[in-house]
């Protein structure tokens, strides 16, 4: 018989999951947006990646990630210029 111990959350885990339910009323999206994001912060609960996963062999995440940043309603993004001269940006911001 094989028993799974289920490691203790880190700090940040637990933060991006005590942040995910107190926005969650707040999250646009359709029927399949929210089934898609309720899969993630199942993912999350079950522990960030580590370098025992195969496809993060070389990123432990679990390990780098430390802390989460406080979430700020109003931030500010600052504007960049494009890279390319009438190429598009796309600025992603929270």
């Amino acid at each position: 018989m094989n028993m799974h111990a289920q490691p203790q959350r880190t700090l940040a885990e637990t933060a991006l999951i005590d942040a995910f339910g107190e926005r969650l009323s707040q999250l646009p999206g359709d029927g399949a947006v929210m089934v898609k994001r309720d899969d993630a912060i199942e993912a999350i609960k079950h522990g960030l990646p580590t370098r025992r996963v195969e496809s993060w062999h070389y990123t432990d995440l679990r390990r780098l990630l430390t802390s989460v940043p406080a979430f700020e309603a109003a931030a500010v993004a600052k504007a960049l210029a494009p890279v390319l001269e009438g190429s598009a940006v796309l600025p992603v911001l929270n």
